[in-house]
């Protein structure tokens, strides 16, 4: 099938009202079609840079950056907050609970 300039692949369908939206009224619609018809050009492939990775081998450096780590979790109670965040969260998430974690992890 085609429409105007963008051919639809595979069909679709309509997914039940509150599939993608909760409390909703509107029913979604998918379809499959290729990328190129919409966009108008192929998009180049995406790259995802790799972080780079500690490279030492001394102990003491290990030992210095694990001691730290463990400080700076103790110091803001990081273990017993996620603890406390993961108890009283529920799917889904309310605003409360996002603000929390992004506080917590970000």
């Amino acid at each position: 099938m085609v429409l105007g300039q963008i051919e639809i692949t595979k069909g679709g369908c309509y997914l039940p009202y509150t599939a993608l939206v909760p409390r909703s009224n509107h029913r979604t619609l998918w379809i499959d079609v290729q990328i190129e018809d919409v966009l108008g050009h192929k998009l180049p492939p995406i790259v995802q840079p790799q972080m780079p990775r500690l490279q030492s081998k001394d102990p003491r450096s290990i030992d210095n950056f694990v001691h730290r780590y463990k400080c700076y979790i103790a110091e803001d109670n990081l273990i017993k907050k996620s603890k406390a965040l993961e108890a009283k969260a529920e799917y889904p998430l309310s605003e409360e609970c996002i603000k929390e974690y992004e506080e917590l992890y970000v």
